[in-house]
């Protein structure tokens, strides 16, 4: 299990079959709950994902009575998305995994989803892509450190697509027509996929979380420091031993992950490039790749200083009961938020 099972599904149906007995499956058991849904997340082009998909699946439909609310599990609305293949590996004698293998196992499982999978799935997501970049050739485990992808994004957005769904559609699930099978596509065929590549729908989910958190990386790291003398900085009580302590510590780490999380996606093939990269700039408001800024915004004010402003502005309306870190990140998302809206 510390590297999966090599592309193998047949070894990996063996070891997998024996889940249901595991004290990992009692737990998740134990734990579900009336209204509970199952959303399941598997690749389908190799071994572990492929072979441990259709089995948990099995295992959850055919619960058996030793199991806690195995009634509940066996009639629980369950999506899964399956990823098909989006990157490849390098040839290596020392490996076992191939990328040669990866259409033609894709295809042997698809036909056995079809009969054997897809009958007892409410709503079956599939994703992939043909551009595709190779990555180092490693089994698995620790070693095995792919680049952050669009697809892996995309996939994420099934979870809410499934998760958004209204109870009343998996009423009745005996009636085949409600099962559903859905696949993911962009407008265009790009090696650099931007906002308005993307229909609305998806669109709406992805440009402005991303662009208000974009921004409010660039700003806590390069202008807040130096901004504590500002009326937003008073009204919210931050200070230098704000900055220093463990709370703002631990974001500024994952607000760089983020950074990095959209240079990898951005760098990749098939790449996710809404943004220009550069942590340095000061055209802060013209930084969405494809997107005109509205004419007659700044109003006199531009970059770093029209967003102070509104920072100045939105914290004069954040609830003062609240603790500092709610203040702060509150802040933050009402001033980007009216930002991006205005922009």
């Amino acid at each position: 299990m510390e590297v999966g099972f090599k592309g193998n599904p047949n070894i990996g149906s063996v070891v997998l079959n024996q889940f249901n007995q595991s004290e990992d499956f009692q737990k998740f058991a134990s734990s579900f709950s009336q209204g509970d849904k199952i959303f399941i997340i598997s690749s389908i082009f190799g071994g572990t994902g492929a072979s441990g998909f259709p089995l948990l699946l099995k295992n959850i439909r055919s619960a058996g009575a030793q199991l806690n609310n195995h009634a509940l599990l066996k009639e629980a609305p369950i999506g899964a998305i399956s990823v098909l293949p989006y990157f490849g590996v390098k040839q290596d004698e020392d490996s076992d995994i191939e990328k040669s293998s990866f259409i033609s196992k894709t295809k042997a499982a698809l036909r056995y989803y079809e009969h054997g999978v897809n009958n007892s799935v409410n709503i079956m997501y599939y994703i992939g892509d043909q551009n595709n970049k190779d990555y180092d050739n490693n089994e698995g485990s620790v070693a095995q450190k792919n680049d952050a992808h669009f697809i892996e994004l995309a996939s994420a957005l099934a979870v809410l697509n499934f998760a958004n769904t209204p109870k009343e559609y998996f009423e009745n699930s005996e009636d085949s027509q409600k099962r559903m099978v859905k696949e993911f596509g962009i407008d265009k065929d790009s090696n650099s996929i931007l906002f308005n590549d993307l229909n609305d729908i998806t669109k709406d989910y992805l440009f402005s979380p991303l662009t208000q958190y974009y921004l409010f990386h660039l700003y806590t790291k390069k202008k807040l420091k130096d901004n504590l003398d500002m009326n937003f900085a008073a009204n919210l009580d931050l200070n230098s031993s704000f900055l220093s302590g463990d709370f703002y510590g631990k974001l500024r780490l994952f607000n760089d992950f983020y950074w990095e999380w959209l240079v990898q996606m951005n760098k990749n093939e098939r790449g996710f490039s809404p943004f220009k990269m550069e942590e340095n700039t000061q055209e802060i408001f013209d930084v969405v790749t494809g997107v005109d800024l509205k004419n007659g915004v700044f109003l006199g004010k531009k970059n770093y200083e029209r967003y102070t402003s509104f920072l100045n502005k939105t914290s004069k309306s954040i609830n003062g009961a609240s603790n500092i870190e709610n203040k702060f990140l509150e802040n933050f998302y009402l001033a980007t938020n009216q930002l991006v809206n205005k922009n």
